[in-house]
């Protein structure tokens, strides 16, 4: 018998290779399945950093959303106060604060009212005696308004040549003394137009709404015939605009923004509707433009490419690239934007809360310091330059520490070392402010109108908005009564046959004509009067 057959007859070579065959596989897949493992513990490790970063994200989404605008409860907004943290004061009058003076009526008409006793003569029940009339009246004062429709019939006169002469004309009418209808064949006055183009382009209502506000006041407003006109007023504003431009690019300051806009016509090579809202705030004029590109070349088609000074901005892209072409303009980066980046890092991450809160309290000093120096405060101005080295020498020190950072805390050092240069230019020009709160400003009420009626139907319209908030915004800068001013241009516009007056250059702010037209100029807060005055040439020898 072989010796490897066993006394059942079983081959134990056969058995063996088995065995063998069984323990390779087993140790294959042991292999495999300790691959997959390795594997699955990376994917692990990847999963969990993608949903803290998820995480990190909703947090900070959620907070803007629903949380404390401006980042309330930290930074600027607290204080330190004998070694204590001290909130920001809450909304309202402020205990301890005088009270404001009420505001004057003075300039309102007076209709006189007389109220005397419904009986002449009263008598005493006791004695019969009747009541004497004392000299002095009680005089009150209510203030009211009356908004009403009406329609103006005007018989005008005409008169006709007795003789044959040929010298005067066969029928003369008697010119106008009082506007008309705005534009020729239609009713519509202009004072219409102005509740219109008030409602419109300064509370931003939708034209539906303002209709109905002027339908409560008696007068059915015909949508069609509004919107048909309304594109007319293009030719009617758009002399003053240009004007308004070409004194923007004269300045040597702006502060720039965009935001977007949508327009729902098709233009070629563009296949979104969303377009954008570009505002250029210079030192006595706003202009904005309504283009369909966040390009850098619309900076260039605005201010070109040779233009001198300082542009405040944001640090997008299209701005670096702007200053790459023009070689004498200066980027003023701002400071406010730099904040939200500590702020969004404690927001995504709390546990760095303490450290971001140490670079926003460093922020607040900086701008504490820059106001004290534009009060001319004894030793702010070197007080400053040393809190704005410590904030440098600090962010430098954490990037060289070697401790782990955060994507959100390392994002926001990086970006204080690349735009450290603009981050400065206010420290040699007292008059460029620290922020671009200035344009962001310039841009709410158009943000809040592109909320309300939800863009613009047509490129004329759209066109139309950046031109009336190019006028509305430049009359607010020099305290122009914009009502008043509506009706006395449109007037002027009327009398012109529905067009601009040839003398549409008397109207703007800076010309005397429209000085009977301002309201007194209110108290500038000492923390913004900087903002409304030219900074010196940068580039001068």
């Amino acid at each position: 018998m072989d010796e490897h057959v066993d006394f059942v007859g079983v081959c134990g070579r056969c058995s063996l290779l088995d065995l063998r065959q069984e323990l390779i596989q087993a140790r294959a897949e042991a292999a495999m399945y300790r691959s997959q493992h390795a594997k699955a513990l990376e994917r692990e490790v990847v999963s969990k950093a993608e949903i803290a970063a998820l995480e990190e994200k909703l947090r900070y989404e959620r907070s803007m959303r629903f949380g404390s605008s401006g980042g309330k409860g930290s930074g600027r907004n607290e204080r330190q106060k004998n070694g204590k943290q001290v909130t920001s004061r809450g909304r309202g009058q402020q205990p301890g604060n005088p009270v404001p003076k009420r505001r004057s009526k003075d300039a309102l008409p007076v209709i006189e009212e007389e109220v005397t006793f419904a009986d002449a003569v009263k008598l005493c029940p006791r004695c019969g005696l009747p009541q004497e009339l004392l000299p002095m009246e009680a005089i009150s004062e209510v203030v009211e308004i009356e908004v009403k429709s009406y329609k103006r019939r005007i018989h005008r006169h005409q008169r006709v040549a007795s003789c044959h002469c040929g010298v005067l004309p066969g029928i003369e009418v008697a010119p106008m003394e009082q506007p008309g209808a705005m534009f020729p064949g239609s009713q519509l006055g202009v004072s219409v137009w102005v509740e219109i183009l008030y409602g419109r382009y300064i509370e931003m209502e939708p034209v539906r709404r303002v209709a109905m506000r002027l339908e409560s006041t008696g007068m059915p407003l015909p949508l069609g015939t509004v919107h048909g006109l309304l594109p007319r007023m293009l030719d009617v504003f758009q002399p003053l605009a240009d004007q308004i431009a070409a004194r923007n690019r004269a300045s040597d300051h702006w502060h720039a923004d965009e935001t977007g806009h949508r327009v729902f016509v098709q233009v070629p090579d563009k296949e979104s509707n969303r377009w954008w809202l570009w505002v250029f705030v210079a030192e006595d004029t706003t202009v904005y433009r309504m283009e369909p590109s966040r390009s850098h070349e619309v900076i260039v088609q605005h201010l070109g490419t040779n233009a001198v000074g300082i542009l405040s901005v944001d640090r997008a892209a299209m701005y670096k690239a702007y200053a790459s072409k023009a070689a004498m303009m200066v980027l003023a980066y701002c400071w406010a934007h730099l904040r939200r980046d500590f702020l969004k890092a404690q927001l995504e991450y709390p546990a760095c809360a303490a450290w971001s809160n140490e670079y926003i309290q460093h922020i607040g000093t900086i701008y504490h310091l820059n106001d004290r120096r534009l009060e001319g405060k004894r030793g702010a101005e070197t007080q400053l330059r040393r809190a704005v080295q410590r904030f440098q020498d600090k962010v430098k020190q954490d990037l060289a520490s070697g401790k782990p950072l955060r994507l959100g805390q390392q994002k926001a050092l990086n970006t204080v070392i690349r735009h450290w240069e603009g981050l400065t230019v206010f420290l040699d020009h007292p008059d460029v402010p620290m922020d671009n709160n200035t344009a962001e400003r310039a841009l709410r009420m158009e943000v809040v109108g592109r909320k309300a009626f939800n863009g613009c139907g047509s490129l004329a319209m759209a066109n139309l908005l950046a031109v009336m908030a190019t006028i509305f915004n430049t009359l607010k800068q020099h305290h122009v009564d914009l009502r008043a001013w509506l009706f006395s241009y449109l007037s002027a516009c009327s009398f012109a046959g529905g067009q601009a007056p040839a003398n549409a250059g008397d109207f703007l702010p800076w010309n005397t004509n429209s000085h009977r037209l301002s309201t007194p100029s209110k108290t500038q807060n000492p923390k913004t009067r900087h903002q409304s005055r030219s900074p010196p040439n940068i580039h001068a020898a």
